[in-house]
């Protein structure tokens, strides 16, 4: 499905007259559109070239703060005055219409010496469970690894099975089946049946190979140590990633990301440990850092006052890394705590790569730093669906996003937890069309 963070934007000409609060936008001379300082930013950057997420990335490098929500809406307002030249697109891509295909080679063509070994490492590294991975591990997988040729129509894993396998796909497209009903396709650099393999759990769906696939068949039992209690000491270790994968993938605010997205936030994050009673953020320190609670709970502390208590599956810090303001709070441990923690930088990264946890963050900012009666407020439950959908025009409190809003559940493991990764395109993408099938032969 098309993502609206890949979506380029093509507007007609404009110029704009600054205000103090509010800005006039005048399109050719002749329509006019109100709107806040901080979309003029977003639309200059705007050139028929630059996707609305290398928008907003820019726009974060440059420290220019906005809110993402804002800038869909005026974007929404400007396709529906018709000064969008590609509006039945962007409504489109709202509403989930397909975005194309990312180029890929002839799957038939391929042969056994098109991936060499360095290829193989390179392929590796750029696949949403192992980004960036360092080449050590890359190289463990590949030493612990089948390469497999599977022809089309082919089963890949059996639903109900056990293994120890799982799989990279190279080159070609599976599909992921549940009762002969299609839950996903996948493409290359996707990695499959993980985590059934390493939590020694039955396989919850069939894959089948939708064309000629080429496939490294990874055995996890000689990669990690299945039966080692590893938790988020060993962070970066494979283990570690899938249980952090899991943990965020069953908490209200992560369980709808596209496993990319997931795979992206978590290796940008570190892991910080605290004890009793130390202190991790001071109200009025200028600090962004944002933070997730894997373990443990704290207190909420304005103005020597307690506000509030937040455990397992909670977060913090948005306030001062969404709106750029000093810490409005300050909050101390109640417990030994284990966070996840991004840098501003690194959240904003993350955002731009995902709407619909942007504004639910930004969201989650505004309140907290306007409520009066709890200033940590945590939203009820909303079981709406996650997707894309057209605001009305006068109404400011509504979102372009429908919102999976935040409660105080603890984590918990999603026992029926889907091991399918899909590759976001625009975050990494190997260009089969540069490499050469004849260099590096073997």
């Amino acid at each position: 499905m098309g993502r609206l963070e890949n979506f380029i934007p093509i507007i007609d000409p404009f110029t704009s007259q600054d205000g103090d609060d509010l800005n006039v936008v005048k399109f050719n001379g002749t329509k006019a559109l109100i709107v806040g300082p901080e979309a003029i930013a977003f639309l200059k950057q705007i050139n028929g070239h630059l996707s609305l997420r290398e928008i907003f990335l820019f726009l974060n490098e440059k420290k220019l703060f906005f809110r993402i929500e804002k800038c869909l809406e005026v974007l929404r307002q400007i396709a529906n005055a018709g000064l969008m030249r590609n509006s039945e697109d962007f409504f489109a891509v709202i509403h989930g219409a397909p975005a194309g295909r990312v180029h890929k080679p002839n799957t038939q063509e391929l042969s056994p010496s098109y991936f060499s070994h360095e290829r193989l490492v390179g392929l590796i590294q750029k696949t949403t469970l192992f980004l960036k991975c360092d080449r050590s591990v890359a190289e463990k997988i590949l030493k612990h690894s089948r390469f497999k040729h599977v022809p089309e129509n082919s089963r890949i894993i059996k639903e109900g099975s056990k293994s120890k396998d799982f799989y990279v796909l190279l080159a070609g497209e599976v599909g992921v089946y549940r009762q002969d009903e299609c839950l996903a396709t996948m493409g290359p650099l996707s990695v499959f049946g993980e985590s059934a393999a390493i939590f020694d759990k039955v396989r919850n769906a069939d894959v089948i190979t939708l064309e000629s696939s080429w496939v490294l068949c990874v055995d996890a039992s000689k990669i990690i140590d299945t039966q080692d209690s590893e938790a988020f000491d060993s962070f970066k270790g494979l283990k570690s990633r899938l249980i952090l994968n899991q943990t965020l993938s069953a908490n209200p605010l992560f369980k709808k990301l596209p496993n990319d997205v997931m795979q992206f936030f978590i290796s940008k994050c570190r892991i910080e440990k605290y004890g009793r009673e130390q202190i991790v953020i001071e109200q009025g320190e200028t600090s962004g850092d944002f933070y997730f609670i894997l373990k443990g709970s704290v207190s909420v502390i304005k103005d020597g006052m307690p506000v509030t208590s937040l455990a397992e599956g909670n977060h913090f810090g948005e306030v001062a890394a969404m709106l750029n303001e000093p810490r409005t709070a300050s909050v101390i441990c109640e417990t030994g705590c284990t966070f996840i923690v991004l840098n501003q930088k690194s959240l904003l990264e993350v955002l731009s790569s995902h709407f619909r946890l942007a504004i639910d963050i930004e969201k989650t900012a505004l309140e907290r730093k306007n409520s009066q009666s709890n200033l940590l407020e945590i939203f009820e439950d909303d079981e709406s669906p996650v997707g894309m959908e057209p605001l009305p025009a006068d109404d400011d409190s509504s979102s372009v996003v429908s919102l999976d809003d935040l409660s105080n559940s603890n984590i918990a493991i999603d026992g029926d937890f889907f091991e399918a990764s899909q590759t976001n395109f625009e975050l990494e993408l190997v260009d089969f069309s540069t490499f050469d099938s004849k260099e590096d032969a073997s």
